[in-house]
């Protein structure tokens, strides 16, 4: 798989960008449906083979467990290995344990299947942290300007892939039995990794600075530290709802079908609002998101449960409206934490030069690595303590929501500490006049073939 000769970054005309987002949309729908499709039957199979419900829990943090390991590690080698290679090797990874999971069934031994679980569940985790990373590098390099809408963009199709996820499944589980859904998925995957090796540019990298070394020096960094612990409690507080919320929900008698659209609607909401957030954060900064988002996230936590010391009814119209709010307070809060890092990053004395892929991918090893952290933090906190007879769902979200308030009050006081301020307009007369200074060579380079 050898490279053809990298390109500069402001050689990629206005198209290709147009094109590689597109093709890295499809590629994180796909990617986010072979991560939720096992939700509807997996732990059926799982029962028949005697795994208790812990080993099924252990089972599924696995994925976040590597992911929060190895992305890290990706985005110190990125620029060694290369970032179609990496995005190819991941979502190989991902296609070859996604089809080795539709086999699983034939595994009748329980010790064997549990081994063989942990094992393909694991690797389906690394190739998580390869594409993930190594996509968040590129798509920085080549959308600078605008990399919270690009990121924004992304993020509805990773919506739009968890919530559909396991409906695909469960058709392709009802037309062809368990192995159908991971075959169909792999295949599209393995069909991914191939167009992204052939129609990506490559990326010219000439840092020479040591990235292990820059990563370090980052988490030394007061304003990265704080925006990394935001990230993690941000993820918390959402995936800590899925082991308890269907058990909070019971009293309201709800059929499966109404419990699933009742988390649907933090999801939708979630992804309907990524995009504009992205939008926005790329034209007025991104602090004053921030802090809205973890005022938002704080204040609707309290009415998800509801709190206890409100004294309201537990109704479908709160929990739903909540869980709107949430989702629309999440992307607030979380779509600004990756430029705000890589802001801070940039301008450390630690950067050699600004636009370095170097620092865009130690970068992306770091958002990557802590968003996995809140992914396994989550379920262990929403199941660890709502079994606690002195602390339920209700005070657990409140409890949660508090927290939230409090990083919001720490990021209002970083921000005016550092003396930055809470917004930063954008002048459209200075971009229009960039774009008519590389207007010409934009014209050049859409009459160029792509991989020229």
């Amino acid at each position: 798989m050898a490279d053809s000769p990298p390109v500069e970054i402001f050689n990629i005309s206005p198209r290709v960008r147009l094109t590689i987002i597109i093709l890295f949309s499809c590629q994180y729908f796909t990617t986010a449906c072979a991560y939720a499709v096992i939700a509807p039957f997996f732990p059926i199979v799982a029962t028949q083979r005697r795994i208790s419900h812990n080993e099924l829990g252990i089972i599924f943090a696995l994925y976040s467990i590597t992911k929060a390991i190895f992305s890290p590690i990706v985005g110190i080698f990125l620029p060694r290995l290369g970032v179609r290679y990496a995005l190819w090797a991941g979502l190989i990874f991902e296609s070859g344990s996604t089809v080795l999971f539709g086999f699983l069934p034939n595994i009748l031994d329980r010790s064997s299947f549990l081994a063989f679980s942990l094992v393909i569940r694991a690797a389906q985790g690394v190739g998580s942290a390869f594409y993930q990373t190594a996509g968040y590098s590129y798509i920085t390099a080549i959308c600078q300007d605008s990399v919270a809408t690009t990121l924004g963009i992304l993020e509805i199709s990773t919506s739009i892939g968890f919530m559909t996820g396991p409906l695909i499944g469960g058709a392709l589980y009802s037309a062809g039995g368990f192995k159908l859904p991971f075959i169909v998925l792999a295949a599209v995957m393995f069909v991914a990794s191939c167009v992204i090796v052939y129609i990506l540019p490559p990326i010219a990298s000439q840092s020479k600075s040591s990235s292990a070394k820059l990563m370090m020096d980052l988490l030394r960094i007061p304003r990265v530290v704080i925006i990394c612990i935001g990230l993690v409690l941000l993820i918390t507080s959402i995936t800590f709802i899925d082991p308890s919320f269907t058990l909070h929900l019971k009293p309201l008698h709800l059929s499966k079908t109404e419990i699933g659209l009742v988390f649907l609607s933090l999801a939708a909401a979630y992804g309907l609002f990524s995009p504009i957030t992205g939008y926005i954060c790329d034209r007025i900064g991104f602090r004053l998101l921030a802090v809205l988002g973890f005022l938002g996230i704080g204040v609707s936590l309290q009415f998800l449960g509801p709190a206890p010391y409100l004294h309201l009814p537990l109704t479908v119209a709160q929990t739903v409206l909540a869980g709107i709010a949430v989702g629309a307070s999440f992307s607030l809060a979380a779509i600004p934490s990756f430029p705000d890092i890589l802001e801070a990053a940039s301008n450390s004395r630690y950067c050699q030069k600004k636009g370095d892929f170097n620092t865009f991918s130690v970068t992306s090893g770091l958002f990557n690595g802590f968003i996995a952290l809140g992914q396994i933090l989550g379920p262990i906190v929403g199941g660890t303590f709502v079994k606690n007879p002195g602390l339920d769902f209700e005070w657990l979200s409140s409890i949660l929501g508090f927290i939230a308030l409090g990083q919001a009050v720490i990021i209002f006081v970083l921000t005016i500490w550092e003396g930055t301020s809470f917004l930063k307009i954008r002048s459209v007369q200075k971009d229009e006049q960039s774009k008519e200074a590389v207007g010409d060579d934009d014209e050049e380079n859409e009459s160029k073939p792509l991989l020229a």
